[in-house]
């Protein structure tokens, strides 16, 4: 059986039905093409090509393990879809943050600073309440409350002295408070003096011996002095009137002389308001002057530059004069060929005409043929088309005839343009040798005006230097005037002033003479005054001096009192329940400054942890409160250690801005926790504040499908904004 025959049969042509189709369910492609060998012996000892389409085919069915795995493909991915629409999966979302306590940190500070002598516990560490932290070192505040006692003996032992210096003992006391109470003892002693002098007699003697005898000498000495300076005052009282009359002679001599110098004075001051005048004139008059001839330099100037434009632009009016009647034959005589190509081409458009109506009468004659059938049609076609030839033909004839019209008005239009050129260009260069000849009169009157202007600039210098001359002059013998003036004015000052001098020293020779008699008892009693004021503010100050022993003493009493307690409680116990953290002494000898105010160290409340979270804003839709959580501690891996059940009991109500370790908004949650212990190869563990957590909080259950089918919309959706 060939090929074809089989191919035939399997086509179900070999039934007899003819209609291509065959009974059974078995087609070409469920066959498998098996090549068979000719069944004819091969004579021919050669090599014979091998030709597929020569050799027999026979095709059978495949094997049933195709079919099996077909299905078990179609089974498992049919079963995969169900799954996937029905099963729910646990959505969840995560959320990282830390555990804490319930409670705040207690923090733990030192009633007074101090040297830590010893610490009992470290970091960590679990106390309860009373347990003892840490002591200070007693040696520093015993000694602070030894040198505040010897402070108190101090100031006791100085208000003592003030007490007793007061009653006439000087012993002991500090070197300050002997020294105020000597001087006060020295000023009361001066003061008795003072009183004896004024009244003429002696000394109480409340001094002692040496001192009174003191005192009676100086009141001797006191007494010769005052008798020198009598007869010396009295002396200087007649030589001060000698001198008095000597002056007076000499200013009656001075005013006679004043009048006659103001006088001359005055002229010498007229002579030059009036040169100054005739400067100010001149002066004046100067820069109008200057101004005209300025003006007229700039008007110079202009007219030159105007005169080089008009004589630069006369060439270029010449040139473009001469292009344009250059230019004007040449548009003649195109001229010329355009009118002469307008009868050439009305020819060809009569030509053409005369060619389409030939063409229509015979297309006219033939048509009826054509039309009978005697002849073919191809016949009628070609005529047709020679007609559309000679109208196209006449078409073109009629545009170039129109463009050769338009080419003719264009060329009058161009030779009307370049004569109407040639006219306004004759005019431009009259009208240029007419500027230039303007031009030149005008800089010729200008330079006449600058003439005449320099010439009036120079016989205004020429006065204004002649009125300084006059001026210089004139104010020089102003200045010698009023030179004479002053120096008689200073003398008559002068003598003035020494006669006014003379009768003071007069008047005080005078008053010293009286005051040398007897002792000025204002002055005594001034010194006294002052004396007693000095006293006064040494009793104050040593009073001052007392209270404010008395204010240290009342805060030194304090101190005590704190130094006291201070070597008391030498010992830092814990205030409740919890575990040590941030403890500050690291090893004994860490100073506590009380002034710092800083805690040693805090207890956090180990009772009770929650986890503080932070939920993202793409999560915070999902969550609400009571749902369950599955805490992973970061220090245990869930992997190994499991999770910690919890549930959601707190969200915040407003997002808390980015930080540097979270660059995003964020919502604060806290989550409960079932317990507060990890299993650890069989040990619990406490959780300790601040662990480092992630909580998967179950937000629903979905169904798988929806998974793939949420990725298709994002898909859907993000074509919507393609660009």
């Amino acid at each position: 059986m060939t090929n074809k025959q089989l191919i035939d049969h399997s086509n179900g042509n070999g039934n007899g039905n003819g209609n291509g189709k065959h009974n059974g369910a078995t087609t070409v492609k469920d066959f498998k093409p098996i090549y068979l060998p000719s069944p004819e012996p091969v004579v021919v000892p050669k090599v014979v090509e091998f030709k597929p389409s020569e050799q027999p085919v026979l095709i059978g069915r495949p094997g049933w393990w195709s079919h099996a795995f077909v299905w078990v493909i179609v089974g498992i991915t049919g079963s995969g879809i169900a799954w996937a629409c029905l099963a729910p999966i646990e959505q969840a979302v995560p959320a990282m943050g830390k555990l804490e306590a319930v409670g705040a940190a207690r923090e733990v500070r030192a009633p007074n600073g101090g040297v830590v002598r010893e610490i009992f516990v470290k970091d960590g560490q679990k106390v309860k309440k009373g347990d003892l932290l840490l002591t200070f070192d007693p040696r520093a505040p015993q000694a602070d409350l030894e040198s505040l006692k010897k402070l108190r003996d101090t100031l006791l032992k100085e208000n003592q002295f003030y007490n007793d210096a007061k009653n006439g003992n000087m012993a002991g006391g500090s070197p300050e408070w002997r020294s105020l109470m000597e001087s006060r003892n020295a000023l009361l002693s001066e003061n008795e003096y003072l009183r004896a002098q004024l009244s003429g007699g002696k000394t109480a003697g409340s001094g002692g011996g040496d001192f009174n005898a003191n005192q009676q000498r100086l009141l001797v000495a006191s007494r010769a002095e005052i008798q020198s300076r009598v007869a010396a005052a009295r002396l200087q009282v007649q030589e001060l009137g000698t001198q008095l009359g000597q002056v007076r002679g000499l200013l009656e001599a001075s005013r006679k002389q004043l009048p006659m110098q103001q006088a001359q004075l005055e002229t010498a001051k007229q002579r030059f308001l009036t040169a100054k005048d005739q400067l100010t004139t001149a002066q004046a008059q100067l820069p109008r002057a200057v101004e005209q001839l300025q003006t007229a330099r700039a008007q110079l100037n202009r007219s030159v530059e105007q005169l080089e434009t008009a004589k630069a632009q006369l060439p270029k009016a010449l040139e473009q004069l001469e292009v344009a009647k250059a230019q004007l034959p040449r548009a003649a005589e195109q001229l010329l060929v355009a009118r002469a190509q307008v009868p050439k081409a009305a020819e060809r458009i009569e030509t053409a005409r005369q060619l389409l109506e030939t063409d229509q009468a015979l297309y006219n004659k033939i048509k009826p043929v054509v039309d009978a059938g005697a002849l073919s049609e191809l016949q009628a076609q070609r005529q047709q088309q020679q007609i559309l030839t000679r109208r196209q033909e006449l078409a073109a004839s009629e545009a170039d005839i129109l463009t050769r019209r338009n080419e003719v008005v264009t060329r009058e239009s161009e030779i009307l343009r370049r004569r109407q050129e040639i006219t306004a260009g004759e005019s431009e260069i009259l009208r240029r040798r007419q500027e230039i000849t303007a031009g030149e009169s005008e800089i010729l009157r200008r330079r006449q005006e600058i003439t005449a202007g320099e010439s009036e600039i120079l016989r205004r210098r020429q006065e204004i230097t002649a009125s300084y001359g006059e001026i210089a002059n004139r104010q020089g013998e102003v200045a010698g005037r009023e030179a004479e003036l002053l120096k008689t004015q200073a003398e008559i000052d002068r003598l003035v002033k020494e006669e006014q001098r003379i009768q003071v020293a007069i008047g005080r020779a005078q008053e010293q003479l009286q005051n040398t008699v007897a002792l000025s008892a204002k002055d005594i009693l001034t010194k006294i005054a002052d004396n007693q004021k000095r006293v006064a503010e040494i009793d104050s100050q040593l009073a001052r001096f007392r209270l404010e022993n008395q204010k240290k003493l009342d805060e030194i009493s304090s101190q005590i009192v704190k130094a006291e307690q201070a070597v008391q409680y030498q010992e830092l116990r814990a205030p409740e329940d919890g575990i040590v953290f941030d403890l500050k002494p690291n090893s004994p000898g860490y100073v506590v400054r009380s002034i710092d105010n800083e805690p040693v160290m805090k207890i956090v409340p180990g009772d009770n942890l929650v986890a503080a979270v932070h939920l993202q804003n793409k999560d915070i839709g999902h969550v609400k409160e009571g749902m369950d959580v599955d805490i992973s501690v970061e220090s245990f891996p869930s992997t190994e250690f499991g999770t910690i059940k919890g549930t959601l009991k707190l969200i915040g109500r407003d997002a808390l801005p980015p930080t540097q370790e979270r660059p995003f908004y964020a919502f604060p949650a806290e989550i409960e926790m079932e317990r507060q212990t990890i299993n650890v190869n069989g040990k619990e563990y406490n959780l300790q504040s601040g662990m480092a957590i992630n909580a998967t909080i179950k937000v629903r259950k979905r169904k798988v499908i929806d998974i793939f089918t949420e990725l298709f919309q994002k898909s859907t959706d993000s074509l919507k904004t393609v660009r």
